[in-house]
């Protein structure tokens, strides 16, 4: 993955973790093109780093973000084939 794009990743999390739980769709409609699947495994990345340091609040946001996305149908993400729960190996 291309470091200039997960810095942007980073970016579109940081800003979905610290707005309001309301504009959460026009952040990630106003951003479609970001959405694919290396976003969503930053954002699964975020999810586990925020848990490992005690904020398992924060830590479940991403991955409601994932599932928002997906039930989005967000162009660049396939319907099947991602797994959520994917262990770390």
């Amino acid at each position: 993955m291309d470091e200039t794009r997960t810095q942007v990743y980073l970016q579109l999390i940081e800003t979905l973790l610290t707005c309001p739980k309301s504009e959460e769709p026009q952040i990630l409609h106003a951003n479609l093109e970001l959405l694919d699947s290396g976003f969503l495994q930053v954002c699964e990345v975020v999810a586990e780093n925020l848990a490992e340091e005690g904020q398992k609040n924060h830590a479940l946001r991403p991955v409601r973000l994932n599932l928002q996305i997906l039930d989005s149908g967000a162009p660049h993400l396939p319907k099947k084939g991602y797994n959520s729960n994917r262990s770390s190996d």
